[in-house]
């Protein structure tokens, strides 16, 4: 019971203050008839969905004991998590059908604002958290800490991305946000979530400077 109180408070809370960070976006008002109940409910149902999968995976799973946070555990995480993530997103753009089916709900609009972050669709979100959250299974060294660091890393920068915020992110080497802003905006490429990596390798890193 205290369980599920909390969970509720939690998803209360990260909808409350990225609401209050949408509202007071410069692109708010460009946006604001867009915001309908349908994209709340999409918003906070894939909130709910993120707590739900990060606490099942908390509360299912074998951690190290370690104590001291491991910097190659937590890269290695994040490097994968791109990884997975580059490819699916990729194939998705290219199949016209998944791309129609899945991803024209967060394809909705070029002007982003925070809560775009959770506006996707839920089959393709749930998809998403399976390659990022769901890696867990994949580490059986990691900690706790370390598990909720790599977590709170890719929330954050997920907020960081789709806010059109200007200066680079905290940690080196993450893409800034108008990196992601072009995928949006220009498109064809930019199909990475934390790193340059893969475009960089693949060649699908978008070169136009202009952003529209």
């Amino acid at each position: 019971m205290y369980t599920i109180l909390l969970i509720f408070i939690i998803i209360i809370s990260i909808y409350t203050r990225l609401y209050y960070l949408s509202i007071h976006h410069k692109n708010y008002k460009k946006r604001k008839e867009e915001l309908t109940h349908s994209y709340h409910t999409n918003t906070i149902i894939n909130i709910t969905i993120s707590i739900c999968v990060f606490a099942f995976i908390v509360t299912n799973s074998t951690f190290s004991n370690h104590l001291i946070p491991r910097l190659d555990i937590i890269f290695i995480y994040l490097i994968l998590s791109d990884t997975f993530y580059y490819w699916l997103h990729r194939i998705i753009h290219r199949t016209p059908i998944l791309k129609q089916a899945l991803h024209s709900t967060h394809h909705s609009s070029r002007k982003l604002i925070p809560l775009d972050m959770f506006y996707v669709e839920h089959k393709e979100y749930v998809c998403y958290l399976l390659l990022t959250l769901g890696l867990k299974g994949l580490f059986s060294q990691i900690n706790l800490l370390e598990y909720c660091l790599v977590s709170s890393i890719m929330f954050y920068h997920t907020y960081y991305t789709h806010a059109e915020i200007k200066e680079p992110f905290f940690l080196p080497l993450f893409i800034k946000s108008s990196f992601h802003k072009k995928h949006h905006t220009i498109g064809g490429g930019n199909y990475a979530i934390l790193f340059n990596i893969w475009d960089k390798y693949m060649g699908t890193t978008i070169k136009k400077k202009k952003i529209v």
